[in-house]
């Protein structure tokens, strides 16, 4: 079937051939017309004259011997459904006129925000697709292709070297959507610790600090590199791992992949702590302890140390009694001079 949008140009092909199946030119001297008619004039209805025609005895141009094309353009308002493109000729003396139809479709505009990074495009040819000879696709067939993909910490030929004897057949596409979902978790999983000196020089620092950054960044790949590799041999274990069973007898196809999954599912356990830390710690340690207490300025803040007030000006008398700024807490003490001239109280 031929079809074309409004506002579209339309290639009419015909060709002739005569009883033994050869392309063969009409008769020479004698004219080749073509006309069109839109869906409101079928040109077989008798009430239709070739006024109604929208194109009328055209000459289409010659391709080669037996074939003949006419381009037509459509107006951007052109009636939609079936129209009919009229052929006359003469043949070994013979008048023939035939009939064939077109479709035209309504032309959609469609509005496109653009391609950015981290989308996926499909590109679909349908089966009816066709060639200046009529011939078509006879099927559809579709393609993807992605944008640039970011994060991306590591590299599909990497997840290849990796794992490249369980997934032979996985196209490329497939593998940098994974490596790409695990990046995406990784950058979810790394921390950087805020601290006020650098570990190891004591200068004075503002900013979150990874004490070996190279490390980090190879641990990161290193994760992306399991996580992606864990979610492909999920799903090729089933073709991977068989088995067969008659009576006592059991037969295992076992190409090892179920040992290396767990492997895998153990060093990704022990780089998300890596990541977790900023890069902090190696694989296998743990993260270090942290403490919290209640703010200087909480108003039921403990008080700390051996308890000694220095006090300049206020002397209380024995059995004072000390509250907090809430009054929720309170202290009971008496006077002391461990150093001369010098007022402590202790509580």
């Amino acid at each position: 079937m031929r079809t074309i949008y409004q506002n579209g140009t339309i290639e009419l092909v015909v060709r002739f051939f005569d009883g033994n199946g050869n392309l063969i030119d009409p008769d020479g001297g004698e004219p080749l017309l073509v006309s069109i008619f839109d869906p409101d004039h079928p040109p077989f209805d008798p009430d239709v004259v070739d006024g109604d025609a929208v194109v009328l005895d055209a000459t289409p141009t010659r391709i080669e011997e037996g074939i003949y094309t006419y381009e037509y353009t459509l107006d951007p308002d052109a009636a939609v459904g079936g129209w009919y493109d009229r052929w006359e000729a003469v043949i070994d003396g013979v008048s023939q006129t035939t009939n064939f139809t077109f479709d035209v479709l309504e032309r959609i505009i469609p509005e496109s925000p653009g391609l950015a990074e981290n989308m996926v495009v499909s590109v679909t040819l349908d089966s009816s697709i066709a060639n200046i000879n009529g011939e078509t696709l006879g099927t559809d067939y579709e393609f993807f292709f992605s944008t640039t993909l970011n994060p991306m910490y590591a590299s599909s030929d990497l997840l290849g070297i990796e794992l490249g004897a369980y997934i032979p057949e996985i196209p490329t596409f497939t593998l940098d959507l994974n490596i790409h979902w695990a990046s995406i978790q990784a950058d979810a999983q790394t921390f950087s610790r805020r601290i006020t000196t650098h570990p190891i020089t004591d200068a004075p620092v503002t900013a979150s600090l990874s004490v070996n950054r190279t490390y980090l960044e190879f641990a990161r790949t290193e994760f992306v590199l399991c996580k992606a590799g864990r979610t492909l041999l999920n799903n090729a274990i089933a073709v991977l791992a068989k088995s067969k069973r008659l009576a006592d007898l059991e037969i295992v196809y076992d190409s090892g992949a179920k040992d290396y999954l767990k492997e895998l599912a153990a060093t990704c356990g022990q780089l998300k702590a890596v990541l977790n830390s900023g890069g902090l710690i190696s694989e296998g340690a743990s993260l270090p302890m942290t403490t919290a207490i209640k703010g200087a300025r909480d108003l039921d803040r403990p008080t700390f140390g051996r308890d000694w007030i220095r006090l300049s000006q206020i002397r209380g008398g024995a059995n004072t009694r000390s509250t907090t700024l809430s009054g929720r807490r309170a202290k009971r003490h008496w006077t002391g001079d461990p150093i001369p001239f010098t007022p402590w109280w202790r509580g």
